[in-house]
């Protein structure tokens, strides 16, 4: 029995190391590169106005995407980079443009968009946020870019968005 105990726990511990040890030497490699150099701004808020209908009805939405420098992370595929962390000044997660029952959201993804802080630089253009869909199905959550037939099923229409002055640091 101890023998068979034996030839188990080798086989177990080649298995490991034949899966994990790869993954475990391309870690430990990339653990020993230098770090990406601290960014120049560490710290940004970017206030964006959006003007929008749904359903004939116009809505607008005020709020500040808030960057905050939040460490390096390691990749690899990227290698080490620079960790973000964006917040609204709301306190929202998202902006909701609308919501059908509990199942369905139509988000305007803000915090997506690269606000130029690591390149230390602070542009005026961002770019415009896109329109996602989310659908809840049972657990799981499908979000996709919205599309022209979901905008005319709820009637929503994107009529005008727009950043304020970034203020940094």
């Amino acid at each position: 029995m101890k023998p068979l105990l034996a030839v188990i726990s080798i086989v177990v511990v080649l298995l490991f190391f034949a899966i994990a040890g790869p993954w475990l030497l391309v870690y430990w490699g990339l653990s020993f590169q230098e770090d990406p150099p601290l960014p120049k701004y560490t710290y940004g808020e970017f206030p964006f106005y959006a003007k929008y209908q749904v359903d004939g009805k116009t809505m607008t939405i005020e709020d500040t995407v808030i960057v905050k420098y939040d460490g390096v992370g390691l990749s690899e595929g990227t290698e080490k980079f620079i960790k973000w962390k964006q917040t609204l000044a709301s306190g929202n997660e998202e902006v909701v443009l609308l919501k059908d029952g509990d199942s369905i959201r139509i988000i305007l993804s803000v915090r997506e968009i690269n606000y130029h802080l690591e390149d230390n630089v602070l542009s005026e253009d961002y770019g415009i946020p896109v329109i996602q869909k989310e659908e809840k199905s049972g657990k799981s959550i499908i979000s996709r870019l919205a599309s022209i037939e979901d905008l005319d099923k709820y009637k929503l229409r994107m009529i005008e968005f727009k950043y304020g002055e970034p203020i940094r640091n």
